[in-house]
């Protein structure tokens, strides 16, 4: 993403599961992939998503719209029907009884995170049961809604829509509970580091200028661009736990799922946030090390 980025940013993007990808390849026409078995039959496409975007993120590219209006089967992370989402995180994302959000911060840092509060909309009291990674998750997806950037707008429910119009299947790779207990793994030294990073974003006033960036660069397709975004001065031991846990494994996961689909008669579209496909762990290679060929499409 001529990146002015700063470091904090990789953190940022793990804390609310935002979709920059971390691309090795690239398509011309989005982050759109062609999926074959080793025989050379086409299985079906994958499609990397932005979970928050704005109105601009539509028309999506022609190219993923034809892939997708020719599928039989939508596959999602996550079924944008499926019950219990809030109450799972709010169970997950309480501290212990007695425990308050910003004793767990230093005074400088508390008081900075109640000026965060105050400048996205958020009655600071309401949150101090939080864990940092609820709070920081909160925080983020509020400020990037002032930014015009909510999920409203983002690519999964308009697929879902579609794929209810059309009357086609629609699959999850994963349940609310076990994106909830990936969110809540990283240790508190990476929650606190993520939120403290979040707080600083909104308080120089950058959140708007990063989201277009983003979606900028998830618009052309520019795999180089995201990647620069993502990994710009981050410190890898303090991104490690986060990332182990919001994205590698889950990305080992998702990729035996989508490889249990086989290729037969019924093709599908995976649409999956950008964030899961690139890199030694990325989604991509957990996929050819299940036996398929992912490609971009040409």
């Amino acid at each position: 993403m001529g990146t002015i980025v700063s470091a904090r940013r990789g953190l940022v993007v793990l804390a609310i599961v935002l979709a920059s990808c971390r691309a090795d390849v690239t398509s011309a026409d989005g982050l759109l992939w062609q999926v074959r078995d080793r025989a050379g039959a086409v299985c079906g496409h994958l499609f990397g998503t932005l979970h928050l975007c704005d109105r601009s993120c539509f028309p999506l590219p022609s190219k993923a719209v034809q892939a997708f209006d020719g599928a039989d089967i939508l596959v999602l992370e996550l079924d944008p029907r499926a019950a219990g989402a809030a109450e799972a995180l709010d169970a997950a994302g309480r501290l212990p009884g007695g425990e308050r959000l910003d004793a767990l911060l230093p005074p400088a840092d508390a008081g900075r995170l109640a000026q965060a509060f105050e400048k996205v909309g958020i009655e600071p009291s309401r949150m101090q049961r939080m864990r940092p990674w609820l709070a920081g998750t909160v925080l983020a997806v509020a400020a990037a809604a002032r930014a015009g950037f909510d999920a409203r707008f983002g690519v999964e429910p308009w697929l879902a829509a579609r794929a209810q119009g059309r009357g086609i299947e629609l699959m999850a790779l994963e349940t609310v509970d076990r994106q909830v207990a990936a969110l809540s793994a990283a240790g508190m030294a990476a929650q606190l580091e993520s939120l403290r990073q979040t707080i600083d974003m909104i308080l120089d006033d950058e959140v708007r200028d990063y989201f277009e960036q983003i979606r900028d660069a998830w618009r052309d397709g520019d795999g180089e661009a995201l990647l620069a975004l993502m990994n710009e001065g981050a410190d890898p031991a303090l991104l490690a736990p986060m990332t182990e846990a919001v994205i590698d494994q889950r990305n080992r996961e998702m990729a035996q799922r989508i490889a249990g689909l086989g290729c037969g008669a019924r093709r599908y579209f995976a649409a999956v946030g950008g964030a899961h496909f690139g890199g030694e762990r990325g989604l991509l290679r957990e996929l050819g090390r299940a036996g398929l060929t992912v490609a971009p499409v040409p």
